[in-house]
């Protein structure tokens, strides 16, 4: 069973390129580390930046990279502000 079969309402996600998921997962899980500490939550946006400066220096420098890794690190802070806000 294929994943289009799987999630046919997510049929989407198959069309995006998988390094750009694959950006999407690292800012999401990289900014969830701000549950345990809300300025950690930062650290997809860092690692967006970071990455895409050294890719640069590979010669594979791509926009939509840092893009999709902000998008990531962007769901996490709709998760993490409000759990924080729920906690405390």
């Amino acid at each position: 069973m294929t994943l289009k079969e799987t999630l046919p309402s997510f049929s989407f996600v198959v069309r995006i390129a998988k390094d750009k998921q694959q950006h999407f997962v690292a800012g999401l899980l990289l900014s969830l580390f701000g549950l345990v500490y809300l300025p950690l939550v930062s650290f997809g946006f860092i690692y967006g930046i970071g990455k895409e400066i050294s890719d640069y220096f590979k010669g594979k420098f791509d926009v939509m990279d840092i893009l999709y890794t902000f998008a990531g690190a962007g769901v996490s802070l709709g998760i993490v502000i409000p759990v924080k806000l729920l906690l405390f």
